[in-house]
């Protein structure tokens, strides 16, 4: 019940999150390595993106353990592809 709850008061803030997040990201990887390092967007997102899709295609509600875990791939997404991504110096 408290999921539930908690579900329907962060989940339109949480996909405003996530836009803000993949913007951020993209210009990250922009600053880094111009297009080429762009790339390695997809990479980027790639590990959150079950967790985004499974809760919205079942309709299950999320909590605190959701938010942390899908925090965590983010950010594990984030660093793998800042870290392969090729910088200006390597083109």
């Amino acid at each position: 019940p408290s999921d539930q709850a908690l579900s329907v008061a962060w989940m339109p803030l949480v996909l405003v999150g996530l836009i803000i997040f993949a913007l951020f990201t993209a210009l990250l990887l922009e600053a880094i390595g111009g297009l080429a390092a762009l790339a390695w967007w997809p990479a980027a997102l790639a590990p959150a993106a079950p967790l985004i899709i499974f809760p919205a295609v079942a309709n299950l509600p999320v909590g605190m353990l959701f938010l942390s875990v899908l925090s965590g791939t983010l950010a594990s997404g984030a660093a793998l592809a800042v870290g392969f991504a090729p910088g200006r110096r390597d083109q």
